[in-house]
C-alpha cells in the first residue's frame, strides 16, 4: 500500500512539473533540493512525539506525514512565489548546484541539529539565571526594610476588593482577625520594623489551625489604597496584594 501510494505521488508529481510554468518548476525544483520534504517529515515526528510525550508510532508519522505533505508542497509553492521571483530562483538553483551550495545543503541539517543542541543550552542557562535573579529578588523582599506602611498597620483589608465573598482582614494595633466564610482566626501582631510584621495565632474556629503558629510578613511596595507583601511561612513563601477598605 505504501509503495503504491509512493507511485502515485511521483507520477502526480511528474505531471504536475510538465503542466506548470517554468517559474513553478523552479520552485519545486528548489524545494527537492532543500530537501524540503525530509524536513516535513523530521517536523511532523516532533509534533506527534511532543503532544503525546512519548515515542511515536512510525507507521503513523508516516501516514501523516504522506497524507499532508502533497498539499503543504502546493502551499509553500505559493508562499515562495510571493516571495522569490524568477532571477532569484534561478540564482538560488545555480547556488545549489554549485560545490558550495551542494555541500552547505549536506551540513545544513546537522548544523541545523548542532545549533539547536547550542540554543538548548544557551536557553537552559538563561532559565538558570533568571531563576537565581527571582530567588535573589525574593530574599531580598523577605531580608530588607522597607519605609511607608504606617497607613497600612491598622485598618480593614481584603485580598479582593471587587468581590464580597473575599477574605477580610481587620487589624488594630494589638490583634489581626481573619473572617473567611462564617470563621474567624485570631492573632496577635507584632511590628518588627515600619513594614514588616509577626502574627501568632491566639484562636481559630478551624480546628486544623495550630495555637501559637507565627509567620512574618514583609512590605515591599505600597500604593493609594493597597500593598504588596511577602508572606513565610517556614521554608514557603508567598507574594499578594492587600486591599484597604477602611
Amino acid at each position: 500500500m505504501k509503495i503504491k501510494f509512493v507511485i502515485i505521488f511521483s507520477l502526480a508529481s511528474t505531471i504536475l512539473f510538465s503542466q506548470n510554468s517554468e517559474y513553478d518548476n523552479n520552485i519545486r525544483k528548489m524545494l527537492e533540493l532543500e530537501n524540503f520534504e525530509k524536513k516535513w517529515n523530521s517536523l511532523v515526528h516532533q509534533m506527534i512525539s511532543g503532544q503525546s510525550g512519548q515515542i511515536s508510532d512510525h507507521d503513523m508519522e508516516m501516514e501523516v506525514a504522506n497524507r499532508t505533505y502533497p498539499k503543504l508542497f502546493e502551499k509553500v509553492v505559493l508562499i515562495y512565489k510571493k516571495h522569490l521571483n524568477e532571477t532569484d530562483l534561478k540564482s538560488i538553483i545555480a547556488f545549489y548546484e554549485s560545490d558550495a551550495g551542494a555541500l552547505l545543503l549536506s551540513k545544513q541539517q546537522i548544523m541545523m541539529q548542532e545549533a539547536i543542541i547550542e540554543g538548548a543550552q544557551i536557553g537552559q542557562e538563561i532559565a538558570n539565571e533568571m531563576m537565581q535573579e527571582r530567588e535573589n529578588e525574593k530574599k531580598s523582599r523577605i531580608e530588607n526594610n522597607y519605609t511607608g506602611c504606617e497607613k497600612f498597620k491598622i485598618g480593614k483589608f481584603t485580598y479582593d476588593k471587587s468581590h464580597s465573598t473575599s477574605i477580610i482582614i481587620v487589624r488594630d494595633k494589638k490583634y489581626q482577625y481573619e473572617y473567611n466564610n462564617g470563621k474567624t482566626s485570631k492573632y496577635s501582631i507584632n511590628w518588627l520594623n515600619e513594614c514588616k510584621y509577626s502574627v501568632t495565632l491566639i484562636h481559630s474556629d478551624n480546628s486544623f489551625d495550630e495555637k501559637g503558629y507565627t509567620f512574618t510578613t514583609n512590605i515591599f511596595d505600597t500604593g493609594l489604597d493597597h500593598y504588596e507583601f511577602i508572606e513565610v511561612h517556614g521554608d514557603i513563601t508567598y507574594e499578594r496584594i492587600l486591599y484597604k477598605m477602611e
